[in-house]
């Protein structure tokens, strides 16, 4: 094996490492407190949200990146562009590849979040809801992880995960983590997590099994 070809696998290993790191622990104990954003990304990102829920996808983008270029840390903003552009029914919107992207970025951003999960925050730092670690960001990664394809990891891939050897996620896996994390969010009656996260959830892992990528599904909702 050539060194370009190392360091290719090495740089693409240490890519997964937050999302092997997701597969692995008890997502939503671990995180919560994110960097603060300003009040116009937080205005921005809203109106992201409205522009979805009224079936704007083009305006959504657009609010999102823009929030993103306010507060590059705003990592709620990062997830629901990668979703949409993996899932839009907008042929001028869906970019799988872009989803990639971003989806890649997201991945930085949580793992950052994991390793400086200890650091003292004051009491008032803002919070996002435990449901967000546990369902919605596992929720994204499957469904850009369909829209390019990868439904499962190879075969060797997959013995690497069960034997501790290695880490490479499918949208399959990622799916059937965001659909048992709701159900127990549900069953422990969490602030603001109903059956409809549980229905979504649900749907997303039976296309995704399907070999179909998730189209016009909205996000599982954050709860509180």
């Amino acid at each position: 094996m050539t060194i370009s070809a190392l360091s290719f696998r090495s740089m693409r290993m240490r890519s997964l490492a937050p999302l092997c790191l997701l597969l692995t622990f008890p997502v939503g104990t671990l995180f919560g407190q994110r960097p603060q954003v300003s009040a116009q990304a937080l205005s921005t990102y809203k109106r992201g949200k409205a522009a979805e829920l009224a079936k704007n996808p083009k305006a959504a983008i657009a609010a999102y990146q823009s929030a993103l270029r306010t507060s590059p840390q705003m990592i709620e903003a990062l997830n629901d562009l990668a979703y949409l552009q993996a899932t839009s029914t907008d042929a001028t919107v869906r970019n799988p590849r872009a989803a990639l992207t971003n989806a890649g970025k997201l991945l930085d951003m949580y793992y950052k979040q994991f390793i400086n999960r200890r650091k003292v925050q004051p009491a008032d730092a803002p919070r996002l809801p435990a449901s967000f670690y546990r369902v919605v960001v596992p929720n994204t990664f499957a469904a850009v992880y369909a829209a390019n394809g990868r439904v499962d990891p190879p075969m060797t891939m997959q013995r690497a995960i069960g034997g501790g050897g290695g880490c490479a996620p499918g949208g399959r896996s990622t799916a059937v983590l965001a659909h048992a994390e709701a159900q127990t969010l549900v069953a422990r009656q969490a602030p603001g997590v109903s059956p409809e996260t549980v229905d979504i959830t649900k749907k997303n892992l039976e296309v995704i099994e399907s070999g179909k990528p998730v189209l016009g599904v909205p996000q599982p909702p954050a709860g509180q």
